[in-house]
């Protein structure tokens, strides 16, 4: 069981989210942006998701595709969430969806007015953005926050956590070196480490 929720992004193979399942992964995220470097099929997500219990599924977007392309992409992969980046959030345009939406630190100013109560954040973290502490605190207190750990190492991830307490946290998926083989290394370093 893990102490926080936790968000897998952009999966794109079976063998990342068999293990996320196995380990209490709250949710799973799939590209539905082409164009975007993790991207997969319907046909494949649902393949994959098909072997799944227990987890969400979250349709995931990256270059402001529109709502109802949105929605109808949620709808064929059974999402239960649609997370976009904050700056393209309009009111009223996904309904039927929770929400996730994604910013950087910079970007808060300008876009918490418009964040609704309900939605969830997703804050991409920077090794730089680590002496933003009281920032990235600030948000947490004031909206439910996924942080991206990602980029950070282990022992960062330790003293930021140690600091600030989010409603969870996020990773990005690996790679699959070849069909069932993949390299989920830094995952599994985090996801035991969050292991209550």
């Amino acid at each position: 069981m893990l102490r926080l929720p936790v968000k897998v992004n952009s999966i794109t193979n079976l063998s990342d989210a068999r293990y996320c399942a196995g380990m209490g992964v709250e949710m799973i995220g799939f590209s539905v942006s082409e164009k975007h470097a993790r991207h997969i099929t319907t046909e494949k997500v649902n393949g994959i998701t098909g072997w799944l219990s227990g987890v969400k599924v979250v349709s995931e977007a990256f270059f402001g595709e529109k709502p109802d392309h949105l929605m109808l992409h949620a709808k064929s992969i059974s999402a239960s969430v649609i997370e976009i980046d904050a700056c393209m959030y309009k009111p009223l345009s996904l309904l039927d969806f929770h929400l996730i939406l994604r910013l950087n630190v910079g970007e808060w100013e300008t876009v918490k007015s418009r964040i609704p109560d309900d939605a969830l954040l997703h804050l991409m973290l920077e090794k730089t953005d680590l002496i933003h502490t009281e920032a990235i605190r600030a948000i947490c207190a004031s909206k439910s926050t996924l942080l991206n750990l990602s980029k950070l190492e282990l022992p960062e991830i330790d003293t930021l956590l140690t600091l600030i307490t989010p409603y969870g946290v996020s990773l990005d998926g690996g790679n699959e070196l070849s069909p069932g083989l993949s390299d989920f290394e830094f995952l599994a370093e985090v996801l035991e480490y969050l292991e209550a």
